[in-house]
């Protein structure tokens, strides 16, 4: 499968790679918060990794992905996955 065009801008990042917005208060995602909120960045980053590697977001067991799954922009690894989380 090919990435669509807007799938393969996230992934060049000619926007910037990573993206938090209060759409509360910025519903124009006018304001990126990542890089003023380091500690939630990673707290979301492990949940998405948690989830991929689980195959799942739903209660229940791990289930195995068929393929590798990419979900980061270049330049970006994900976190290490705290246990204790």
């Amino acid at each position: 499968n090919q990435p669509t065009p807007k799938q393969a801008s996230l992934f060049s990042c000619t926007s910037p790679c990573l993206q938090l917005y209060n759409l509360k208060n910025d519903p124009g995602e006018r304001k990126n918060l990542a890089e003023t909120n380091p500690e939630l960045v990673e707290t979301l980053l492990n949940l998405i990794v948690k989830e991929v590697s689980a195959g799942r977001s739903t209660p229940g067991n791990r289930v195995p992905n068929d393929r590798e799954i990419k979900f980061l922009p270049k330049g970006v690894s994900p976190p290490q996955i705290d246990a204790a989380r």
